[in-house]
């Protein structure tokens, strides 16, 4: 198949991570352009098998987006678009003409309550005239079901190959860890909280946040204040994060609202025992088995959260099994086995024109 796939940019950020993922597996045995229509700048490396395209465009300009995407679908004809994300799926389906978006998947990665009215009102207009959907979860899947006309899947999120290292063996360092990106939804600041209820019972561990985002200077302001400053620490991007956190003693995920989280995918694969909110959509649902390989906790309670923090790090035979368990997730998103159903839905969608 000629597979042509669309996303906004390329820099850090789960979708991306996929993005990168999905385009260098399916590379292997097709021809795949990726369009970026910001910046060209990449965080996630791209196969030189993969055609990359920038628009450059400024300021989020849908117009300018728009012109930029019809003229790449009308200089390199594709058997399929694969589009990620909200905006962009708008972005796509505007510049496609009638036939193009039956050849068009759109792949929602959020919490689709979380979005700005305007696009709200464009996704019921535009997303009826999609030829396919994919979606995280079921539940996001049944959000849309009176919306999407075309043919639906629920797909995992593949694991980089490039993650691939082996679970931490013996003693784990006394770290409690969070890896993503620092912004509002994600609630950096209700971790920081549950973390000082547990900081005096806990006195040898220390809370590392990883990431960089618009919350950064709220969240440095809010460890300052703390009388645990000394042991909350922002750590900022790192590359091979896997390497940094392999050992910690556990990894908190404290969103509001989340797709698939590849950070917790990620943490659970390499053993860390994982807590996380169980926020709207399902996607920590879907990965967490509570209290076998990982703990949910609601969104938004911090009381809630810090007494999973306290179960796992004073009982080290739950610590063990959720480790044990968790690791089985890197075998279930393999970025091969997920990666072929992906190729298997978009060539569904090829066939059916």
């Amino acid at each position: 198949m000629k597979i042509m796939a669309v996303i906004t940019q390329m820099t850090s950020g789960g979708a991306e991570r996929v993005m990168a993922t999905l385009c260098n597996e399916l590379a292997k045995r097709n021809e795949v352009r990726l369009i970026i229509l910001k910046t060209g700048k990449m965080d996630y490396p791209v196969s030189e098998r993969v055609t990359v395209r920038t628009g450059n465009i400024r300021h989020q300009n849908m117009a300018a987006s728009v012109r930029f995407l019809k003229r790449e679908m009308k200089a390199w004809p594709a058997d399929v678009i694969l589009s990620f994300m909200t905006k962009t799926n708008i972005i796509t389906l505007l510049a496609a003409d009638r036939e193009m978006r039956k050849r068009t998947v759109i792949a929602e990665r959020a919490d689709p309550h979380n979005t700005k009215p305007i696009f709200r009102a464009m996704r019921r207009v535009l997303y009826p005239r999609a030829g396919g959907a994919t979606f995280q979860t079921e539940d996001a899947r049944d959000y849309y079901r009176g919306i999407i006309r075309g043919k639906t899947a629920v797909l995992k999120n593949p694991l980089s190959p490039d993650f691939q290292v082996s679970p931490w063996q013996g003693e784990r360092s006394r770290r409690i860890v969070n890896a993503q990106r620092l912004s509002g939804t994600k609630n950096h600041a209700l971790l920081i909280r549950a973390f000082e209820r547990i900081a005096e019972d806990f006195p040898d561990y220390a809370l590392e946040i990883y990431g960089e985002g618009p919350e950064k200077e709220n969240l440095e302001k809010q460890a300052a204040a703390s009388r645990y400053r000394s042991r909350i620490r922002l750590m900022g991007r790192m590359d091979r994060i896997q390497d940094r956190i392999r050992d910690a003693g556990l990894f908190v995920l404290p969103s509001d609202c989340e797709g698939m989280p590849n950070a917790l995918i990620e943490a659970m694969a390499l053993g860390i025992p994982s807590i996380a909110t169980d926020c709207p959509i399902g996607g920590c649902r879907a990965v967490v088995r509570d209290h076998e390989n990982g703990l949910l906790v609601p969104v938004g309670d911090e009381e809630r959260m810090a007494a999973a923090m306290r179960e796992i790090l004073g009982d080290r035979a739950l610590a063990e099994k959720l480790s044990e368990n968790g690791t089985k997730i890197a075998e279930e998103c393999s970025a091969e086995t997920v990666c072929r159903e992906w190729e298997g839905f978009l060539k569904s969608i090829w066939e059916r024109q």
